[in-house]
């Protein structure tokens, strides 16, 4: 019998991904993020000596889950991508050992931060950071890096956007509808602003197919292509979404959003009132419609996931 649980093969990354992609309870889509998150814990373990399924063990993927949390204290991680990550190792042991592996717990026994469904930490991307990533990464990815930021699109969002068909539907209406790659295939509509004209200008440019995907590409690969060339970088993907809904938030209201002002939660519709010189009713009101406005932008059904984005 071969290493890995007999999967076939002696490479640690592509044994994972071969159970990943025989289990029968995953969805497409579930598969390929389960395997993006695998591939991470892969770059931690091969510099650890850690070269085949049999030699992870609690203790070690404990480690792992030590190490995300220093991710996450140097700003690199949400606390809830690390608490994915080791969900992810959990998934792939449980199908190899035909769930005979013991679940590590992210929160208990790495002592990951538990999520924060109210931001009080600034995830976006500044400028400085965007900047300086773009001029690291391929143009390719620098352009979706731009997507994201100037309309709030998520990963999958962008790499499915067809600029040129995009293009010709802003000239009139200043807005496009995004409906490949979202959330439960929910549509929407995004106001398109001056910035982000120029950035489908750009991508209409490189676009060699119907969307960002090179045509040799599916989209998983390009998918794990891009967060690869993404993982030393100093900021994430996600990062861009917070800035556009930050961005959105103080053009909707004409102030900066809690996370941005360290309006503590309790005190942020009197902070917001004082700041914009008027009663704290009328200043709710405000906050309320420039968050459900912001939440439809993002692809969000509910008012309250811009918690995580504004504070």
């Amino acid at each position: 019998m071969s290493r890995n649980y007999g999967v076939g093969t002696r490479d640690l990354l592509r044994a994972g991904e071969m159970f990943i992609h025989c289990s029968e309870v995953l969805s497409f889509s579930s598969k390929a993020t389960l395997k993006m998150r695998w591939r991470q814990f892969c770059y931690f373990a091969k510099p650890r000596s850690i070269r085949r399924l049999e030699q992870i063990n609690k203790e070690f993927v404990v480690l792992y889950g030590k190490w995300l949390q220093q991710q996450i204290e140097a700003k690199k991680f949400s606390s809830a991508t690390a608490q994915n990550y080791v969900s992810a190792v959990n998934t792939v042991l449980k199908i190899a050992t035909n769930n005979q592996w013991e679940t590590v717990r992210p929160t208990f026994d790495c002592q990951i931060d538990c999520r924060q469904r109210i931001a009080k930490t600034n995830m976006a991307t500044s400028t400085v950071i965007h900047l300086q990533t773009q001029a690291a990464v391929s143009e390719r990815v620098s352009v979706l890096l731009d997507l994201q930021r100037t309309l709030g699109l998520r990963f999958k969002e962008s790499a499915l956007l067809n600029a040129k068909a995009a293009l010709k539907a802003s000239e009139s209406k200043h807005e496009i509808i995004i409906f490949r790659g979202t959330k439960g295939g929910r549509k929407r509509t995004v106001p398109v602003t001056q910035d982000a004209k120029q950035v489908l200008v750009k991508e209409a440019q490189l676009q060699d197919g119907q969307s960002m995907i090179p045509k040799a590409l599916n989209f998983r690969q390009f998918q794990l292509l891009c967060y690869q060339e993404m993982l030393n970088q100093p900021c994430r993907f996600h990062g861009e979404r917070h800035f556009y809904a930050q961005k959105r938030y103080q053009e909707l209201t004409g102030a900066p959003p809690p996370v941005v002002a360290n309006w503590p939660r309790r005190e942020r519709y009197q902070k917001l009132a004082n700041y914009l010189s008027m009663d704290e009713e009328k200043a709710q009101v405000i906050d309320h419609s420039a968050r459900l406005q912001i939440a439809q932008e993002l692809g969000h059904g509910r008012e309250e996931i811009t918690n995580a984005y504004l504070g």
